[in-house]
């Protein structure tokens, strides 16, 4: 098995964080410390809970083992869930703000649309006309590879529809973005005609 930097200087980071949480304990308690291995830290921090959650850095002891959390499963599993937001939440009287959490490259993981405040608000990303149509007061714009994954369609064809159904664009940083208003227009005759719909 190759050798994984990235996981190995992810565990010697861990194992840092951690000791140096260790030793605060070790300090402040007059007690004797763990083994410096990531499994005998984990122990000893996991017993001694009660005391560094009263302790006036707790909150800065859960922000660091938090973002050692992150950093090992970026590392785990580096495909990044891209976060799209849609506009405001399309149920009455709600105050969300709906997204869509697309998986790039994962086509085991469909793409899930749901709202910021109510975890019962979500649709379908077959759902997602309907929900955009529901949002009209808010003009939004998406890159062709956006496009691509909401709508399960080659990014060959968001170009292609863009570019004959003439979709109103802008340029951000280089990047060209199209209106939901086109993008939602067209995509609904394309999946009318493909029988999708």
């Amino acid at each position: 098995m190759p050798f994984n930097a990235t996981a190995a200087d992810a565990r010697s980071t861990i194992e840092d964080v951690l000791a140096s949480w260790a030793a605060l304990i070790v300090e402040e308690q007059g007690i004797q410390g763990p083994r410096r291995d990531v499994s005998g830290l984990v122990s000893f921090l996991a017993a001694n809970l009660p005391w560094l959650s009263e302790h006036p850095a707790a909150a800065e002891a859960a922000e660091e083992i938090a973002a050692l959390r992150r950093a090992a499963r970026q590392v785990i599993d580096p495909m990044r869930m891209r976060v799209i937001p849609l506009g405001p939440c399309a149920k009455d009287g709600c105050i969300g703000m709906v997204r869509a959490l697309v998986h790039p490259d994962r086509a085991s993981h469909r793409t899930e649309i749901r709202c910021s405040e109510d975890e019962q608000h979500r649709w379908s990303s077959e759902m997602w006309l309907q929900l955009a149509r529901a949002n009209t007061s808010t003009a939004h714009w998406y890159g062709a590879s956006e496009i691509a994954q909401l709508w399960q369609v080659s990014t060959g064809t968001v170009y292609r529809l863009a570019s004959q159904r003439k979709w109103r664009r802008i340029k951000i940083d280089g990047r060209a973005l199209y209106h939901h208003a086109d993008v939602h227009e067209s995509m609904c005759v394309t999946a009318t005609a493909m029988g999708q719909v």
